[in-house]
């Protein structure tokens, strides 16, 4: 027997109602919340820049709690170094802040106290955290798109949470959350005022390199100087990474001392107001009653016990007896061989010189590519300041490439001795790639192989050593005229003999040219002085124009920034023969103009167009071109990756007199990727390349590529093309380990 079940009309009436009202109130909740947040989106740009500049004192506290560690921690580069044994630090600070509208913050660390020092200053990138205008694009160094953004609407959802009646009026709650995964968007809440709209509060929640993060910043009392301005930072940042896992609790107080107002005019291109802490030269105090007496939040009962335990710890050093002393001291040479090994270190010698020694096992020094396999390299810097704030710089740099067996050398010396004006004299040693000429392999070409052993011919390529002497002045601001002179010597690796195949007889160079009266002077020429060893002798001029450079002065020396025009250079050198022995006439001419456009919301385009020839070809000359050339020493990411060619093998850089060239790269956060997974959240930005090149054998050669980057790797994908013909693709890694 079947149950009958019966519905009453009110409860049918009442679930029809709900099912009206309830999306309606939803939708009325998103609709608030939304316009909300765009009002305020549309006063930030104002806000922004409402206070021009201010100056402020800023106390920090901090907190690290270590709940796991492993020997991985060592091998990074820029993480902590903690000490043996000890589990919980607590640190403070106090500086000098000095912010420049819309984004410039200059601080100066004045004063430093805790129980474990290195634990704070190793890791620079926490002073971001302190940074903060809440009204800004972007955060953390362009690093997050802020939720208040311009184009924030298509990134972010924003939820109304409720609304609290305060003195100053009725303020909301506002939760928002990312649409896709992506290191560059955050979740959190915001509380605004209904009546100034303006934040009250604000909490982002997110991952930068290898952090998990939780910033709320408090903003000053409505109706006061600080009113747009922080008040209170509280930071939580979690590391959880192959194995270790810490936890660092942060308080930042800034307490204002000069606040200007008024819209900021258009920045002049001298900055040296701006970075007037940049170049302080004040010592940094490391004093405990320094900053008892400037301590902006009281200590809790557990930092006092955090204090007490390491005074002690210090104590019991200073009275160790002489056994624990020559214990100590092996420690110290272990941990000294660590430090080699797994540091970055920076030695001050007595007369303001300083050593820069970067640590020898860091996989961000390796870097791989299809074209030329496996490659690692090493450098040190040292300066020396002489009076006048003249500097001396000089930097070893040493490479090796796996695949093809080569090492590289470089070191670079540059003296600025009129730092106002920029005058230097700078001297560079080293070993270049390997090269070759075609001119000297077409000719042998043309001898037939039956007449002589060319297995004793050694022309394939030829080693590279090398000298550049200039002289450097900026004569105005952005413009630099460069002269001096190169030299090379280069050297194939064998000495080249005539070999008759018929007889085994040994020719002369004048012998072997004879037997061939019909070919043309010059390629006789060539034939008859083969030689091993080839040198050039050339005066050099480069030109380089920057407008609108942005500079600031640090002291006497004028320091460059950046500018928003193209840089443009134009190179020119004449080899000289007869100045060293077997010398060759040449005269080469080169431009290079480069520009990077900012697209907004961490959006890039870099652009680079290029060309150059080898105008004087009555001699025989190696087409070496400076601005065109693999370079087995980058400094940077974006000269390993972006305006290079990745897949064009490495005798095509030699092999034509003239070439032109043209790069585009487009560089943005929210591609393709963020959209597909939630695993892609660990990509933070991808890239689209562009490469093309022209000469007289290549008409066109181009590059297509796809690349993305991580906090440990960077990645491309390229395929190449010789006119529409597909050649091959490769891979290019790059290891970042958290150095962004």
């Amino acid at each position: 027997m079947k149950k009958i079940v019966t519905y009453s009309p009110k409860l049918f009436l009442l679930l029809l109602l709900a099912c009206l009202v309830l999306p309606l109130q939803a939708r009325k909740s998103w609709t608030l919340a939304d316009s909300l947040v765009e009002q305020v989106r549309e006063l930030a740009p104002r806000y922004a820049k409402t206070v021009s500049e201010y100056r402020a004192q800023l106390y920090v506290k901090g907190n690290l709690d270590v709940d796991r560690k492993n020997l991985l921690l060592q091998v990074l580069p820029h993480m902590f170094h903690l000490q043996k044994g000890v589990r919980d630090y607590v640190v403070e600070s106090h500086s000098d802040l000095h912010y420049t509208a819309p984004d410039i913050y200059d601080e100066k660390m004045r004063g430093f106290t805790g129980t474990a020092g290195r634990a704070w200053e190793a890791d620079g990138r926490l002073r971001d955290f302190f940074h903060i205008n809440v009204y800004a694009s972007s955060l953390l160094g362009d690093k997050l798109l802020s939720p208040l953004a311009p184009n924030a609407r298509n990134y972010y959802k924003y939820t109304h949470q409720g609304v609290e009646d305060t003195a100053n009026g009725r303020v909301h709650r506002i939760y928002f959350v990312r649409k896709v995964y992506s290191y560059q968007l955050l979740y959190g809440y915001m509380l605004i005022n209904e009546q100034s709209m303006t934040v009250r509060e604000i909490c982002y929640i997110g991952h930068t390199e290898m952090n998990h993060f939780i910033i709320t910043v408090k903003l000053g009392e409505e109706g006061t100087e600080e009113e747009l301005l922080p008040v209170r930072y509280e930071v939580e940042v979690n590391i959880k990474m192959l194995g270790n896992k810490m936890t660092g609790h942060y308080v930042g107080v800034p307490e204002y001392q000069e606040i200007e107002f008024g819209q900021s005019k258009e920045m002049d291109l001298d900055l040296t107001e701006a970075y007037a802490l940049t170049v302080d030269t004040t010592t940094m105090i490391r004093d405990y009653d320094y900053i008892s007496e400037r301590r902006a939040e009281p200590l809790t009962t557990e930092e006092q016990a955090l204090y007490q335990r390491y005074f002690q710890r210090e104590d019991s050093v200073k009275h160790a007896s002489l056994l624990e002393t020559v214990t100590s001291s092996k420690n110290k040479f272990l941990e000294g061989m660590e430090d080699i090994l797994f540091s970055r270190r920076t030695i001050v010698t007595p007369y303001k010189g300083t050593f820069r020694i970067y640590q020898l096992l860091d996989p961000s020094l390796l870097s791989y590519s299809r074209t030329n396999g496996v490659s690692y390299r090493y450098k040190i810097r040292y300066n020396q300041v002489f009076s006048g704030d003249r500097l001396l710089s000089v930097t070893p740099r040493l490479g090796v490439n796996f695949k093809h067996r080569e090492l590289f050398w470089n070191v670079n010396g540059d003296f600025n001795y009129w730092p106002r004006r920029r005058q230097s004299i700078s001297l560079e040693m080293g070993s270049g790639g390997r090269i070759y000429s075609p001119r000297i392999t077409n000719v042998i070409d043309q001898i037939p192989d039956e007449l002589i052993d060319k297995s004793q011919i050694h022309v394939d390529y030829f080693k590279d050593i090398y000298m550049k002497l200039m002289h450097s002045w900026e004569i105005t601001n952005g413009f630099t005229f460069q002269a001096g002179i190169s030299v090379h010597q280069r050297s194939a690796p064998k000495k080249s003999k005539y070999i008759l195949n018929e007889t085994g007889e040994q020719v002369s160079p004048a012998q072997m040219a004879a037997m061939f009266p019909d070919m043309q002077e010059s390629d006789l020429g060539i034939i008859s002085s083969l030689r091993r060893t080839y040198n050039s002798f050339a005066p050099r001029v480069t030109l380089i124009w920057v407008p609108g450079q942005r500079y600031y002065m640090s002291g006497k020396r004028k320091e460059n920034l950046d500018s928003k025009y193209p840089r443009v250079t134009l190179d020119w050198e004449r080899g000289i023969s007869g100045v060293m022995n077997n010398s060759m006439e040449y005269e080469r001419l080169e431009f290079d103009i480069r520009q990077t456009f900012s697209l907004g919301a961490m959006r890039e385009l870099y652009l680079r167009a290029g060309g150059g020839a080898f105008t004087h070809q009555k001699h025989l000359y190696f087409a070496d071109f400076e601005h065109l050339r693999r370079n087995n020493l980058p400094d940077e990411w974006r000269d390993e990756i972006s305006g290079r060619f990745q897949l064009l093998h490495r005798y095509m850089y030699n092999n034509s007199s003239r070439y032109a060239r043209f790069h585009v790269t487009y560089d943005t956060p929210f591609l393709f990727v963020p959209h597909l997974t939630k695993l892609t959240k660990h990509v933070i930005y991808e890239r689209v390349y562009l490469n093309m090149l022209y000469t007289p054998t290549l008409n066109p050669y181009w590059e297509l590529g796809y690349g993305f980057g991580t906090h440990l790797v960077d990645l491309g994908f390229f395929a190449s093309f010789e006119k529409t013909k597909y050649q091959r693709w490769g891979v290019k890694i790059s290891y970042q380990l958290f150095k962004r």
